[in-house]
């Protein structure tokens, strides 16, 4: 079958059920042939003009591209409680209260007409909430958009460093760095090296602490 035969079954198929079909609702063979034909099922039938049911795949409304401060909202949580796909087929927002996320899903629901779903994942630092969302175009605009770029100075982190120990006048001295101000893995490597040590919140922090190499006896743990 070439393409426009794959189209035109398609077709025929949706008009004789009343509904876009399924990938699951159609022959095999005809599955087959999508797949050759437009390398997904769901691109044969956007270019039959049926109804997709794939957040992948749906275009998004004109309003998803103005720059407006829900846009804004989304690309700063994204940055600093996100991800998003190498590939940009989805973004995940991560948050320890679903309530937060309620936010983000209404937000996302209103702006770009997608959907997502939930996950609640739990390690060793404690549970936290996925909001997934599957949208190609959507992670194109928000490719596109941008998000903030943070540049951080090597030099000047040693030099601060080093002029707060020296500044203080006794032998037996040390610097807390709070992890609160930046929890970056760099930078807490650089205060490591100085032979700084930390002060943590949370046993998120605690984890981060450790996995950057700092021993137990250089953390202060405090709530």
């Amino acid at each position: 079958m070439n393409k426009e035969e794959v189209i035109k079954e398609l077709r025929i198929i949706t008009k004789e059920r009343g509904k876009s079909p399924t990938r699951r609702s159609i022959p095999l063979k005809l599955y087959y042939h999508c797949i050759k034909q437009f390398k997904y099922f769901n691109e044969a039938k956007k270019q039959a003009g049926l109804k997709l049911y794939n957040n992948r795949f749906l275009e998004l409304p004109p309003s998803s591209y103005i720059q407006d401060k829900d846009l804004v909202r989304l690309v700063s949580f994204l940055t600093f409680d996100g991800h998003l796909y190498k590939s940009l087929n989805a973004i995940i927002l991560i948050s320890k209260y679903k309530n937060e996320l309620k936010k983000y899903e209404k937000l996302i629901k209103n702006k770009f007409g997608l959907n997502g779903n939930y996950r609640l994942k739990a390690d060793g630092f404690g549970e936290s909430f996925n909001y997934r969302v599957y949208s190609k175009e959507l992670g194109k605009l928000l490719n596109k958009f941008g998000t903030p770029l943070y540049v951080y100075d090597e030099t000047k982190i040693r030099e601060n460093y080093l002029s707060i120990i020296n500044s203080i006048p006794y032998d037996n001295k040390h610097v807390h760095y709070a992890m609160k101000c930046n929890n970056n893995p760099v930078i807490l490597k650089i205060i490591r090296q100085l032979g700084g040590f930390l002060q943590v919140n949370s046993l998120h922090e605690l984890g981060l602490a450790t996995k950057t190499g700092f021993p137990v006896e250089k953390i202060s743990f405090t709530s």
